[in-house]
């Protein structure tokens, strides 16, 4: 069988994804929301604003964190997918160990 194994990188993105989807929106819609529509929220549906807005700014921090933890990952499989070619090549001055005897 053909052993195929999918980067941890690849497994860890939907989720930054998701998250920076429903950042977007809700900044959206913060920012689209007129000021009749935030006064009626306020004074007949205070808790349900005041969650819309906790929860946009924790998915606004949320994404940020998210993706750069995505982008760490990224540069960690590229640096060990080129460590595994590098290995075969000394740095420059450095002779093979059958070469210095």
């Amino acid at each position: 069988l053909i052993n195929v194994q999918i980067p941890a990188s690849a497994l860890s993105l939907p989720s930054p994804l998701a998250m920076t989807t429903f950042a977007v929106l809700g900044i959206i819609l913060w920012a689209g929301m007129s000021e009749k529509c935030d006064d009626f929220y306020a004074s007949n549906h205070g808790m349900l604003l005041t969650v819309f807005h906790i929860m946009v700014i924790v998915m606004s921090i949320a994404s940020v964190v998210g993706l750069s933890t995505f982008v760490g990952q990224i540069i960690t499989d590229i640096s060990s997918y080129w460590n595994q070619f590098s290995s075969q090549y000394l740095p420059i001055g450095e002779k093979k160990d059958e070469d210095k005897a």
